[in-house]
């Protein structure tokens, strides 16, 4: 009686054809639960539809019925925790050189995440966001077209790996040197590369989910047979952002796949503390962070500034904040039916089930041309970030758990040994040379000088506008006559 837009594979019982019927309408009469004060359903055959534009499916009725809940969607499974495919017609049809690279990405992805993680915590780079525990999801990276445009949050590093982006460029962002692609403008692991079609990431909740929906329905009046792929999580999930760019998607049927993590917990943005700042003048251009934070800074927090803590606010969504504190209902992917998407959820830990996924998705997306919401359930085993200390909201044994029980990487590194593709003498000579090419792009980015001051008045137009090339010569002024003040010596030579 009421259709739903799901994919449906049980772990008990997996049809073998589950895949092809994602974009079929499957119906249920149990689709909804009704509440106590319910009458028994008449309904008959010849009974009259709506008429009214925003229910067209609906039927009138005689009998009062208050809904509270769908049936609840199932989650698609390809293998166990132990790597064992449940339903052998479900068996990855992958090259053994393909499913090495996921699983040395994901093995690569890891070092990275241990070596720049540590190296924040000794103070040599600013920031920095893991991967750990969510590590499948370059599983749907494998699923996508190199052209495909990615638009991620902050923890999507794997997908970039995964289409090239080299350790050094990796590193040369974080530390946000002459070599940094944006040019020292962001934070670290706000990755982004126009080569590898992935959109700069931005710290703000859910901004990228509108521009994704947006350059979504560009691809489609362009003719071209890409779709694009948006990554985030619950918090963003809560913004304002997240309604308006489902809704724009499914209404103009834009050729987009949504890829929502569920992990346990939410974040909205890191507190930020500012000590000692006076009013600062903003320059027209876009200012570059590492310029202002090592040159700017220690003048603007000088003894005689006034004391003022300043800490930035989360807008009620807190990086500790449980995903059963987040929302009700069954979880994202009901959202999905709501805005008449496809939707599908996954175990977001089997990187097979985010392929077939993600296969199945970007099929609707492009041949179709209509929105796909994937619901990917995870589980982050690392603090939000090097902001975060996450014993404060979760005990250790809880995360150690899940890293030891349900490990991503383990359970492709299960899988693969029983396809007689890896073993341990693979894994301890892969994991060593990647950990040296790690710390070698690491010490070579780290000895790079920043970007030329100059940068911060560059590319925000074409050509520089009077007032900020007066600004400019103002600041060049500055810096000349109290050398001692501004130590550029760090900094590249201007051009």
């Amino acid at each position: 009686m009421y259709a739903r837009i799901a994919t449906r594979v049980m772990t008990r019982a997996v049809p073998s054809n589950a895949l092809k019927a994602v974009p079929a309408l499957a119906t249920s009469t149990k689709a909804f639960s009704t509440s106590a004060i319910s009458l028994k359903s008449t309904h008959k055959k010849d009974r009259v539809k709506v008429h009214f534009p925003g229910a067209l499916d609906s039927h009138f009725s005689q009998v009062l019925e208050i809904r509270e809940k769908m049936e609840p969607i199932d989650t698609f499974r390809v293998m166990d925790t132990d790597g064992k495919v449940i339903d052998p017609s479900l068996e990855p049809d992958v090259t053994e050189e393909f499913a090495t690279k996921i699983y040395k990405d994901m093995l690569t992805l890891n070092a990275m995440d241990l070596i720049l993680y540590e190296a924040q915590r000794q103070g040599r780079i600013s920031f920095y966001m893991t991967n750990a525990g969510e590590e499948a999801y370059i599983g749907s990276a494998a699923a996508l077209d190199a052209k495909d445009e990615i638009f991620g949050q902050y923890r999507e590093a794997g997908t970039l790996l995964y289409r090239g982006f080299t350790l050094d460029q990796f590193m040369n962002q974080c530390y946000a040197n002459e070599l940094d692609i944006g040019k020292g403008r962001q934070m670290p692991v706000h990755f982004g590369s126009r080569a590898h079609h992935f959109q700069t990431i931005s710290s703000p909740l859910a901004t990228q989910l509108p521009h994704a929906s947006g350059a979504a329905y560009a691809i489609k009046r362009s003719g071209k047979k890409n779709c694009v792929m948006c990554y985030f999580g619950e918090g963003a999930a809560s913004e304002g952002d997240f309604h308006a760019a489902l809704n724009i998607a499914a209404t103009t049927s834009a050729p987009v796949i949504f890829f929502w993590y569920v992990i346990l917990f939410a974040s909205y943005n890191m507190p930020i503390k500012f000590v000692g700042m006076h009013l600062i003048v903003l320059l027209a251009g876009i200012t570059t962070v590492n310029v202002f934070i090592n040159l700017w800074l220690p003048h603007l927090c000088r003894d005689d500034t006034v004391a003022i803590h300043a800490d930035s606010r989360n807008n009620g969504f807190a990086i500790s904040t449980p995903a059963s504190e987040q929302y009700k209902g069954d979880g994202i992917a009901s959202r999905g039916v709501g805005y008449g998407m496809h939707t599908i959820r996954v175990d977001g830990n089997d990187v097979w089930a985010v392929y077939k996924a993600t296969q199945e998705a970007r099929k609707i997306a492009v041949d179709q041309h209509k929105p796909v919401l994937i619901e990917a359930m995870t589980y982050r085993v690392g603090h939000h970030s090097t902001s975060d200390d996450s014993s404060a909201y979760r005990s250790k044994k809880e995360a150690e758990d899940w890293k030891r029980n349900d490990n991503p990487i383990v359970r492709l590194r299960k899988w693969l040994e029983n396809k007689g593709w890896w073993d341990e003498t693979k894994e301890t000579a892969y994991k060593s040379s990647q950990r040296t090419a790690v710390l070698k792009s690491f010490a070579a980015a780290e000895k790079r000088k920043k970007p030329a001051v100059s940068e911060m008045f560059n590319d925000v137009y074409d050509k520089l506008t009077p007032n900020l090339i007066e600004q400019k010569k103002e600041l060049e002024e500055l810096i000349k006559k109290y050398p001692e003040h501004y130590d550029t010596s760090n900094y590249a030579k201007e051009q």
